[in-house]
Formats: C-alpha cells, sequence, structure tokens
C-alpha cells in the first residue's frame, strides 16, 4: 500500500505526494582542529586556507568550515551561526535571526533559513533543513538520511510553519514535518518515513497543526496531517505511531484521527472523517476506520476489521476478517 518514495512520500491509501522543498536549522557543531582546509567568519571579517569557504554579514553572525570544499555561510540577519565540518559539507543560516545551521560529516549538508530561531542538524553524510517560519528543529543521524521541518510551498515558497520538529535516525529515512504548525514527526530504522503536517501550503493557507507522526523500526511508515493536495483543507490533532519492521500508520484527510500499527508487517490508516480510530496489534494485522466520524476498527493476531463508510461504527477483529458499515453498528469476530 505504500507508494513511490518522495520529499513527503505517499500515505498508505497509495495518494502520490508531491515534491517539496524544506529549508532547516541546526544546532552547533564542536570546535575542529586546523586542517589544511578552514575557514572562520565573524561579523563579515573572514580567514581562511586552502579550499574551505566561509563568509558572514555584520551582526553577530558567525560561520566556520572545515575540510576540503566544505562551505558555511551566516548571512542576511543577526546572531547566525553556521558550522561546516568534513569534505564537501554545507552549512547555511540565515534571512533572519538567531538561526542555527551545523553539518558534520563528509558531504553532510544542514541549513536554516528564511525565519528565525530555526535549528538544522546533520550528523553523517545526510541533510537537514529547517526554515520558512519560526522555531523550526530539524535533527538527521545516520546515512544517506533528511529531515525537513517548517512551511513550505514547492510552487511559491510563500508558506509558513511554526514550532516543527523533524528527527531521522537511521540509513536512507526521511522526516518531514511541515505545511502548519506544531507538527513532530520522528522515524527511527532504515529505509523508514514520517511525516507530519500538510504537503501544499498556499497564501489562503490550507496548514495542517498539532500532528504527530512516529515510525520505529526498519522499512516503517507513520503519515500524519493532509493529503498532498492542492485542493485538500488542512488536517489538524491527527496521530500516527508505528512500531515495528514494516510497520504502516497513517492519520489523514480529517481531525483528531489515530491510527497505531504494533507489529511486523502491521497496517492501520483513520482516515476521511474526524475522531476515527484504527488499531492493529500482531503481525500482519490490519485496522481501516474511514469515510465517516467517530468509527473504530482494531485488528490482533494477523485479523482485518474495517469499520465505515457512515458514522459511529465499531469492527472488532481476533484472527479472524470483519467489515462493520451502516450508522452506529458494532460487530466481532
Amino acid at each position: 500500500m505504500h507508494s513511490a518514495r518522495r520529499v513527503s512520500r505517499a500515505l498508505i491509501t497509495g495518494a502520490a505526494g508531491a515534491a517539496v522543498m524544506f529549508y532547516a536549522v541546526s544546532p552547533v557543531i564542536a570546535n575542529a582542529t586546523p586542517s589544511p582546509n578552514y575557514c572562520y567568519s565573524a561579523n563579515g571579517r573572514t580567514i581562511s586556507k586552502g579550499s574551505a569557504y566561509c563568509t558572514t554579514d555584520p551582526g553577530r553572525n558567525v560561520a566556520a568550515a572545515h575540510g576540503a570544499n566544505s562551505s558555511a555561510t551566516a548571512t542576511g540577519g543577526s546572531n547566525n551561526r553556521a558550522f561546516a565540518n568534513g569534505e564537501n559539507s554545507r552549512a547555511e543560516a540565515g534571512n533572519g535571526n538567531n538561526n542555527t545551521a551545523a553539518a558534520s560529516g563528509k558531504e553532510s549538508i544542514a541549513v536554516a533559513n528564511n525565519g528565525n530561531s530555526n535549528k538544522a542538524t546533520a550528523i553523517g553524510t545526510n541533510r537537514a533543513y529547517a526554515g520558512y517560519g519560526n522555531n523550526n528543529t530539524a535533527t538527521t543521524v545516520g546515512n544517506g538520511s533528511t529531515s525537513s521541518a517548517g512551511g513550505y510551498d514547492r510552487d511559491y515558497q510563500t508558506g509558513s510553519g511554526d514550532n516543527n520538529t523533524a528527527t531521522a535516525i537511521g540509513t536512507n529515512t526521511l522526516v518531514v514535518a511541515a505545511g502548519g504548525n506544531n507538527n513532530n514527526a520522528k522515524a527511527i530504522g532504515d529505509n523508514s518515513d514520517a511525516f507530519a503536517g500538510h504537503g501544499y501550503v498556499y497564501p489562503d493557507g490550507n496548514y495542517s497543526d498539532n500532528n504527530t507522526a512516529t515510525a520505529l523500526g526498519d522499512n516503517s511508515f507513520a503519515a500524519a496531517g493532509g493529503l498532498d493536495s492542492q485542493n485538500q483543507d488542512g488536517a489538524d490533532n491527527n496521530t500516527a505511531t508505528a512500531t515495528g519492521d514494516g510497520s504502516r500508520a497513517a492519520a489523514h484527510e480529517g481531525d483528531n484521527n489515530t491510527a497505531t500499527a504494533s507489529g511486523q508487517s502491521t497496517n492501520a490508516e483513520a482516515k476521511n472523517g474526524s475522531a476515527n480510530t484504527a488499531t492493529a496489534t500482531g503481525d500482519g494485522s490490519s485496522a481501516l476506520a474511514t469515510d465517516g466520524d467517530g468509527n473504530t476498527a482494531a485488528a490482533s493476531n494477523g485479523g482485518a476489521a474495517i469499520a465505515g463508510p457512515t458514522s459511529g461504527n465499531t469492527a472488532t477483529a481476533n484472527a479472524c476478517s470483519i467489515t462493520v458499515t451502516g450508522v452506529d453498528q458494532t460487530g466481532s469476530c
């Protein structure tokens, strides 16, 4: 059910996500031993040696780069910090105030800009982007992984998102918390994804707020919030949690939906309405609460439960399959 790998990824229904760009900020990197390639800059004054590059604007900005072809810039505001440590590493902080970007590792990238008090940290051969808003935090640890936190609009770059947190730990892992405010996305595991927020943000404000997506395990996936659709309204207060290798959880296209998947190759989805709850426990279980409000689906021990369409239905399956539809209907097997 998991579609092609995109910046925001597809939800487990297979809906294609639109590519998005994020801008992030990161924390400070520890001082590095001087090398043949280094650069230090503060308040517009720079010293350098070799192929390392750095630059700052006046305004208590600081940038430091260590390693061949490394780059650090802190410009377009005040109290910005950029630290790059490693061959071909890059750190950018600016277009706002109090932003911090730290890239540590060969070919690592950390960007914190277009807002205030954003932090981006990339440790290893990774990417971290935080910005287009304020107080966003992106952290990436591992190899070949990416975290993005903030606001964005892939076409016009007019979106704004505040207080978003994205954390990616693992190899080839992607985490996005953006397109709204107070979204939190975390993935821990190889080839895992977590997405919280909204795929498009336009000036009239289709934001998705207060969503939480957590994916724990290799090849796991969690998504909470609005679809990557230009016409989709914002979706708030959704929670998706996937725990176990190959687990999938999605809570979207509505408000106050909860999807919880626990076990290997487990699937839970709550969507197309509000206050829907889907819970799948045990390897190979599947739960779907959909197309209405207040539906509850619970599956265990390899069972499959569907509650909906319409509202107020409850389906419970234990090592069996059941579908409950209608209005305020209850069934179990």
